[in-house]
């Protein structure tokens, strides 16, 4: 299978793009059965779909993914709200 080099993401891309920590994301695969499966299991961590977790977000937070932990003043999240 051929992938979209922009399409795949490792938990820690994905925690900058939703401003979430590392381990939420794992936290995400681990407690949530519809969380998108890893499309390979790599030495460094598995690699995601970029456009299938974010659709997967969206779909679970339509109002954006929960602020708790996140600083006040902090910027909010790239891709965070669906309307962006």
């Amino acid at each position: 299978m051929i992938w979209d080099l922009d399409d795949l993401a490792c938990s820690a891309d994905l925690a900058v793009q939703f401003g979430v920590g590392r381990s939420t994301v794992a936290v995400w695969a681990a407690r949530y059965d519809d969380f998108p499966a890893p499309l390979a299991p790599l030495a460094c961590g598995p690699i995601y779909s970029r456009v299938q977790v974010t659709a997967w977000v969206h779909h679970k937070w339509p109002g954006g993914v929960p602020t708790r932990g996140r600083r006040r003043g902090e910027p909010q999240p790239r891709n965070a709200h669906p309307s962006e």
